[in-house]
């Protein structure tokens, strides 16, 4: 009985996530530019990241994300590239691919050290379906009886994020972006079925509110799949500056999480940052499948300032 309602959660759990497709946003701070090219090296820092999340902890199949990414803005030209190498795999389902972001920064149009990014990334992503890793409560079951899976499909995305003062630790600021992924993408053609790729939107809003030597920063993401999937995460972080960060954060999917870091300047050389830290987070909600257990992500990311 306890497989049989395993199995029964797992397969509402599949649904939702094929449904979703991409992996959700994360609260980690400097990861936002894989949800929205416009957030690609937005100020003049040069940026190496590196991103891990496993979620559920002790349950089969439960998704795990990974990236690497780099950020490089073109100050002269008034715009940034980047991209990223992502592996995403919830069950038997399993993504990679390569993502790339442009973006073109339009600056001091309200006020100075104001800054509106309009962005545009193309993704190449490898889908494979390998039936082995099914969990399944009928041996019967068609799907068992399919060979392993495998296509590529390419996507395109866009976005837009503005920041009324790019200037980190010189005035408060306040930022909004949106952006939708897979806005354009190919259909799936596999043996089981033709599925149809579903655009994601992800939006953010927050402020950065600086004291001499400190920055407070409340933010919410929101994430939405075909109008029907939507989860909202609001966080707050505080940050010494050049020592620590610390936060806290809820989501509508009913999970809490705590996130800290370190912060080390002039590492190697001068003008340069590295920044460690970890997330963690549980479930807290009543109508919360016991078995999901907690999850963490971790993240490091270097960064350079070019200017």
């Amino acid at each position: 009985m306890k497989k049989l309602i395993e199995i029964i959660i797992f397969l509402f759990c599949s649904i939702t996530l094929f449904a979703q497709q991409l992996p959700y946003s994360s609260q980690l701070s400097n990861t936002d530019f894989v949800w929205n090219p416009a957030q690609t090296a937005v100020n003049t820092d040069m940026k190496t990241t590196g991103f891990f999340r496993q979620q559920w902890l002790g349950f089969d199949g439960a998704p795990r994300t990974a990236f690497v990414g780099l950020e490089y803005p073109f100050l002269k030209s008034n715009m940034s590239g980047g991209g990223a190498l992502i592996s995403d795999k919830v069950g038997p389902i399993n993504k990679f691919g390569a993502m790339l972001n442009y973006s073109y920064k339009l600056q001091e149009l309200i006020k100075r050290d104001d800054q509106l990014s309009i962005g545009i990334s193309a993704s190449f992503t490898q889908f494979t379906f390998d039936p082995t890793q099914e969990i399944f409560n009928d041996s019967d079951d068609l799907l068992l009886s399919t060979t392993k899976q495998s296509q590529f499909y390419p996507s395109i995305g866009a976005g837009f994020y503005y920041i009324n003062n790019v200037e980190e630790y010189y005035d408060n600021a306040f930022f909004v972006g949106f952006s939708a992924s897979q806005a354009y993408a190919t259909n799936l053609l596999l043996e089981s079925g033709n599925f149809e790729r579903a655009m994601h939107l992800f939006g953010t809003v927050g402020a950065k509110v600086y004291g001499y030597d400190y920055m407070i920063e409340p933010k919410i993401n929101l994430n939405v799949v075909n109008g029907e999937l939507v989860d909202i995460l609001a966080n707050v972080t505080f940050e010494m500056e050049e020592v620590f960060w610390a936060g806290m954060g809820f989501s509508t999917s009913s999970e809490f999480s705590i996130q800290g870091g370190a912060i080390f300047p002039d590492l190697i050389q001068r003008d340069t940052e590295l920044r460690i830290g970890a997330l963690a987070n549980i479930g807290v909600g009543n109508d919360r499948p016991t078995n999901f257990g907690p999850g963490f992500e971790l993240f490091v990311a270097y960064l350079f300032d070019v200017d």
